[in-house]
């Protein structure tokens, strides 16, 4: 491929993993075993796999037992609250480190468990595009195409359309991102001031691959999920 990623090129990307405590529906949930692993353990792990720096931003002082010697611990709480943009982390980690303009950064939320090698090889090839400002993994989604809304109480169909789309396959295809993967370079933070710049393209992910860790059930069936693949 002409846009092959280079496996010594691994050594320039830095991962930050935001590792806040707190959740409504599943407590503590970044740092509670996940057949038998938690959520940032999973991610760190795979940081640690294959070789990329790594930085585990928290607003708890020691949230991690696997730490390497090279990798950081950042203890930030002002940049882990419930109203924090995600930016504000990856800001705070940049300030600290410094590094190139053309430096690729990596932002992997840990409740992503199913996250692989290959998901961020993928993405990092996909940021090596030209005029690529960033790269954000989806997943396939219900298209809004399909949904409808109610006003004044009589339901209408989403947005702008007067009749509803009936067929499936006459409904334009619709992703949400799922966290698996933010790739982009230190200067779209840095020019831009978000993640994202004017370019992004997407890495889909199979529904298979990523899960949702918003519920106590989503997290049983994580766990399932885990036990059969580990």
């Amino acid at each position: 491929m002409k846009h092959k990623l280079k496996r010594d090129e691994l050594s320039m990307v830095l991962a930050i993993i935001p590792a806040r405590t707190g959740s409504v529906g599943i407590p503590n949930k970044n740092f509670r075993p996940l057949a038998e692993r938690s959520p940032v353990d999973r991610a760190l792990a795979l940081c640690h796999a294959m070789r990329l720096a790594v930085v585990v931003s928290s607003n708890k002082p020691w949230c991690v037992d696997h730490l390497e010697p090279n990798d950081q611990l950042f203890y930030a709480p002002d940049v882990h609250t419930d109203t924090s943009p995600m930016v504000d982390v990856v800001n705070n980690v940049l300030r600290r480190i410094p590094g190139p303009p053309n430096q690729p950064i990596l932002l992997l939320q840990p409740t992503q468990p199913f996250r692989t090698e290959q998901h961020l090889l993928d993405a990092l090839n996909l940021l090596k595009k030209p005029f690529v400002d960033s790269v954000v993994s989806v997943v396939p989604t219900e298209s809004p195409d399909k949904l409808h809304r109610i006003k004044d109480g009589i339901l209408r169909p989403w947005g702008a359309r007067v009749l509803p789309v009936e067929r499936r396959q006459d409904a334009l295809p619709a992703y949400r991102r799922n966290g698996t993967v933010y790739a982009f370079w230190r200067r779209t933070v840095e020019v831009y001031r978000n993640l994202y710049g004017r370019t992004t393209l997407p890495l889909i992910i199979k529904p298979e691959e990523s899960c949702w860790l918003d519920t106590m059930a989503d997290w049983a069936d994580a766990e399932r999920r885990l036990g059969k693949r580990d």
